[in-house]
């Protein structure tokens, strides 16, 4: 074969490679664009509102993106909705498992997680995404990060991340993992929210849980959801949670799950470090004695000992009815988690001083007799 032809033969086969490409890149976009198109309809036919303004194509030819101008959803309840400008989402054109996506722009939110609550509003800066389906484990992975948070209600914060995983398929026993969530979010700001006197700039918190138990029917209320996925032996398993609020830092694990009015029922176990410092700056601010904060400080020099960090103390946290517990100290209250439902009055109940005191019986007595016996059983008794 001379040159000539053999550069005739790879010019033909790059030629019929690209045709075939392009081709099959325009199909797969095609149906790339119908199948949201139809994911939408589909959505709209199960109560969620969606509208937009315009939506095309691109990226050949390596990947397939998706740009949706003007895009505004709602949940049929109106528990959320959200709305942007511009939404970008992408993947190779060989691997449609794994999304990318992006808000060019700023991103509206409204959040109501429970029914009676009022609606949390606000913005997201620099909201970025991955969607994975991983057929591996038969589980979906998405991930969100945002630069910032603002919320007409006062609270927002800085950078942000969440990652959670979930089963693809039901699960039906408690001993299944529903759902894993981690979350992690810095310079997080909660005005109106602690007491005056105290900062409301929390530096840095994490935390790392996972879901176990049966997968709720969607046709239920959230009441029953919750009901049956609690008698059904539910659990949140707090694998880490940290939070550095001014100088306390703290750090634990523990599980949660819900009593029978609908109160969080936990136990955690708590590293911390600064609680000294913290009482301190409670005192200051009112909200407790200075006794009790020099009680606090004396408490925590002596539990710290032997903990391996100057000022670390290790302490057990509860919450069962419906109150929160520091050790063996009550320092807070906490209702049902729906409005509306009842509080349950289900503290134990101790006797109380019984009015003209008890008469005891008289001791029993032993005679001569039986302790000469106990004598002959026990020579040494005496001695």
């Amino acid at each position: 074969m001379t040159k000539k032809r053999l550069t005739i033969t790879i010019v033909s086969a790059v030629a019929v490679v690209c045709i075939g490409w392009t081709a099959w890149w325009f199909n797969a976009s095609w149906t790339v664009l119908s199948g949201a198109q139809a994911w939408i309809e589909e959505q709209r036919q199960a109560g969620t509102r969606i509208v937009f303004g315009r939506m095309t194509t691109g990226g050949f030819p390596l990947n397939i993106t998706l740009d949706i101008d003007r895009i505004a959803m709602a949940a049929p309840l109106g528990n959320w909705r959200v709305s942007a400008d511009r939404i970008l989402a992408s993947a190779r054109a060989w691997n449609f498992d794994e999304i990318t996506f992006e808000a060019d722009g700023p991103v509206e939110f409204g959040l109501r997680a429970l029914p009676g609550v009022d609606e949390l509003d606000g913005t997201i800066h620099g909201l970025e995404g991955l969607y994975a389906l991983l057929r591996d484990t038969d589980h979906t992975r998405i991930v969100l990060t945002a630069d910032a948070v603002e919320t007409s209600q006062g609270p927002g914060s800085g950078e942000l991340a969440i990652e959670t995983s979930f089963r693809n398929g039901r699960t039906d026993t408690h001993e299944q993992t529903m759902a894993t969530v981690r979350a992690e979010v810095v310079s997080l700001a909660l005005p109106g929210l602690i007491a005056p006197g105290l900062s409301d700039q929390v530096t840095a918190a994490l935390i790392d849980l996972s879901v176990s138990g049966p997968t709720p029917s969607p046709g239920d209320s959230l009441q029953r959801q919750l009901s049956l996925w609690r008698d059904a032996g539910g659990v949140i398993d707090v694998t880490d949670a940290a939070l550095a609020w001014d100088t306390l830092n703290a750090q634990g694990s523990g599980t949660v799950t819900l009593d029978p009015g609908m109160r969080p029922l936990a136990a955690f176990s708590l590293r911390l470090n600064g609680l000294s410092d913290t009482a301190q700056r409670f005192a200051d601010a009112g909200l407790i004695d200075r006794q009790v904060s020099e009680y606090i400080r004396m408490g925590n020099d002596i539990l710290s000992l032997g903990t391996g960090g100057a000022g670390t103390v290790e302490l057990p946290a509860t919450i069962q009815y419906g109150s929160v517990f520091l050790g063996p100290f009550e320092v807070a209250e906490v209702g049902p988690i729906l409005p509306g439902v009842a509080p349950v009055d289900d503290r134990p109940v101790l006797p109380g001083p019984i009015e003209g005191g008890v008469d005891l019986p008289p001791p029993p007595v032993v005679s001569d007799e039986t302790l000469n016996r106990l004598n002959e059983v026990n020579p040494d008794q005496d001695q």
